[in-house]
């Protein structure tokens, strides 16, 4: 117990010490042309813009500054263009491009160090999910590939990406079954994804509620 409360307040400090100038995640919005007319998605644009995924089919092919674009009102799509596009965000302070590396990075360090408490409370209990038994090596991999596949999937929502807890990892017939919660900053709120995730020895299959 005395472990799980020591790491547990070092995690409290590293986010408590963390500069005033953070690295925020890109994020992600889907804007479609309706009757084939220009259509605007209101976004903060001052980052870069990409187009992320096309939803739309030949008909209503997405180019970008012929039927899609930027400018000072958002995003606008034009001619049947329908699709998800990425908008690049800027440093807070120093208005620098920069990549999204750092906050995931971050993140999957303080989620580390959170598992960590986690599995050695677990441990010195000696009951991980009322099975009686401390967790497997396994299942500790199981937790650990499901929360970064689950913070990877929150950073394109929204920056700082952290799991706030994991509920439940039982075996299943071909790995392991996952449940917990997800957290990322979304503007000024903290919001918070349940998540459900397979593993299967190497890859996560997460999904997002």
């Amino acid at each position: 117990m005395r472990v799980g409360l020591m790491i547990t307040a070092t995690i409290l400090g590293l986010w408590g010490a963390a500069p005033p100038t953070v690295a925020l995640a890109d994020s992600y919005i889907d804007c479609s042309s309706s009757g084939y007319g220009r259509n605007y998605c209101s976004v903060n644009t001052r980052g870069r813009v990409w187009l992320d995924r096309q939803y739309s089919n030949d008909r209503g092919p997405c180019i970008e500054n012929q039927t899609w674009g930027q400018d000072g009102r958002g995003i606008w799509v034009d001619r049947g263009c329908r699709g998800r596009f990425r908008v690049e965000d800027r440093y807070s302070g120093g208005g620098k491009d920069k990549d999204n590396t750092a906050a995931v990075v971050g993140g999957l360090l303080i989620g580390g160090l959170l598992l960590g408490a986690l599995a050695a409370n677990s441990k010195n209990n000696n009951n991980d999910n009322g099975s009686g038994s401390s967790w497997s090596g396994d299942s500790r991999r199981a937790v650990d590939s499901c929360s970064n596949e689950a913070m990877s999937q929150a950073s394109r929502y929204g920056s700082r990406a952290r799991i706030d807890r994991i509920t439940s990892a039982r075996a299943q017939n071909r790995g392991y079954s996952v449940q917990g919660y997800v957290a990322a900053d979304v503007g000024p709120r903290t919001v918070t994804y349940s998540f459900d995730c397979d593993f299967d020895g190497r890859y996560a299959n997460v999904e997002l509620n």
